[in-house]
């Protein structure tokens, strides 16, 4: 889950600071602001009851897809705002088509389908997403480092548990990943001294039985 949710945060901030701080393909733009300054040129030398019929035409020559919009059909206040300012404005519509638009007057709006320019990776982008994996490769770390330890320890101790040192000494805290795996494997150590230490009683118990009627028969004789 933390990984999952460290991947989410990093991909939401990275697609936010991208649309604050991307930069644009200029060249693209300019192409589109001559196209669309062309058309606004013929309309404005023609009647505005023309201006449907020419728009049109256009489009139908061209293949490029102009369109007339009146201004009340445009919702947004950056939209509107960026019209006002004379800029080209990009909007999406319901349909998933995006236009690139244009304000010829107060009442009209010049339209053209396209594709908004995509932000193109500056230094400062590429820079944010390293300083974004990093930071998430070290959350990883962070994460991941206290169960490598503890797996080290677990390790050690079982090797000088296996080496005839018979105490289980793994300092593993509760709050570790593998402390349950720890106190299994101290259970089995435990029981296995026990076992030990019952071989070790009954050894000498037999040797004690054994030479206890030697000793009187050497004390006989």
């Amino acid at each position: 889950m933390l990984i999952v949710l460290t991947l989410a945060a990093v991909s939401w901030g990275q697609d936010k600071l991208l649309q604050a701080y991307g930069t644009r393909d200029v060249s693209d733009e300019r192409v589109l602001a001559v196209a669309l300054s062309a058309v606004e040129s013929q309309l404005q030398s023609a009647p505005r009851s023309e201006w449907k019929h020419l728009v049109d035409g256009i489009s139908a020559k061209t293949g490029g897809g102009f369109e007339l919009f009146a201004t009340t059909d445009i919702a947004g206040r950056e939209t509107l705002d960026a019209l006002t300012g004379g800029k080209i404005a990009y909007m999406q519509t319901a349909a998933g088509e995006a236009w690139a638009l244009k304000q010829l007057n107060k009442d009209y709006v010049l339209a053209f389908k396209s594709q908004p320019p995509e932000a193109q990776r500056g230094l400062l982008e590429w820079m944010i997403t390293l300083l974004f994996y990093a930071a998430m490769a070290l959350v990883i770390m962070i994460w991941i480092w206290p169960l490598s330890r503890d797996l080290r320890a677990l390790e050690s101790a079982a090797g000088r548990f296996g080496n005839k040192n018979w105490v289980f000494d793994a300092r593993i805290k509760p709050r570790s990943q593998i402390y349950a795996l720890a106190e299994t494997f101290r259970k089995m150590a435990a029981r296995i001294d026990g076992l030990i230490t019952s071989h070790k009683d009954m050894s000498n118990a037999v040797s004690h039985e054994i030479k206890t009627p030697l000793s009187r028969m050497q004390f006989e004789i």
